[in-house]
């Protein structure tokens, strides 16, 4: 998608509630700030709105909209992300009010955002199938509803507009492709089952390690199996599973 994703240029877009105080929108927004250093973008920009709920058409008002088109210019923004899950017409709404100021300009929401950086992170095909199905479930209605709003501006009483006739195209491409990543998945999931009944048998005892992304998982890991996966202070920097031996220094073994 982008060349070095180390000079991205973020806007974070976040509508809170009125109770919200300013260490609670803080917090907010610098989890959110993590997420896009972990992507390896910087955040250059920030708007933010307090309300009762959020514009249906296009997330912020039409003011703070305004304002944060007038700061993409300014800071040279590649991506705007919001801090909350986007509906189709938002999305639609923002991207062609935004593209004045930048017309490559992209608008994600923070559960894409997080999908690009598993995405990044992901080295098993069962872990990069797991994301694309979740991308496509994710992005998929959003595109949809977006054809739809096209349709509805060039189709004419009694016509089918052309957003229409591709949106159709691309539910059923979007549903075949869902498709056969499920069956994909199912033949991976298949051999795990295989190798997890071939450890029972063997009389090998498991054990697990499960915590809050960024807790230190992966580190304990190297620790007690003397391997060094990768690991790193980020959210979301390890997303495979993986398995290895328990090294006991009292038992030398």
């Amino acid at each position: 998608m982008f060349n070095n994703l180390k000079d991205l240029r973020f806007m974070l877009m976040g509508f809170f509630p009125k109770f919200f105080t300013n260490d609670d929108i803080l917090l907010e927004l610098e989890e959110l700030d993590s997420l896009v250093k972990t992507y390896g973008g910087q955040t250059k920009a920030l708007i933010v709105q307090k309300g009762i709920h959020p514009s249906f058409t296009s997330y912020l008002g039409s003011g703070k909209v305004q304002q944060a088109s007038d700061q993409i210019s300014k800071e040279k923004i590649d991506i705007v992300v919001a801090n909350d899950a986007l509906r189709s017409g938002q999305l639609y709404t923002l991207e062609k009010i935004f593209q004045r100021a930048n017309s490559n300009i992209q608008v994600w929401d923070k559960i894409y955002l997080i999908l690009n950086i598993f995405d990044l992170h992901a080295q098993t095909a069962d872990a990069k199938l797991q994301i694309k199905i979740a991308s496509l479930k994710h992005m998929g209605p959003r595109i949809f509803g977006m054809g739809h709003i096209l349709s509805r501006q060039a189709g004419g009483i009694g016509t089918r507009g052309i957003g229409e006739t591709n949106t159709e195209i691309m539910k059923r491409h979007w549903r075949q492709e869902i498709y056969a990543i499920k069956k994909k998945i199912n033949e991976l999931e298949q051999n795990r089952f295989q190798q997890i009944e071939k450890r029972k048998k063997q009389g090998l005892i498991t054990v697990s390690l499960v915590g809050y992304t960024n807790c230190g998982k992966t580190t304990l890991f190297n620790l007690l199996t003397k391997k060094n996966k990768y690991a790193d202070d980020k959210l979301f920097a390890t997303l495979d599973s993986t398995s290895g031996k328990l090294y006991l220094s009292d038992l030398n073994k």
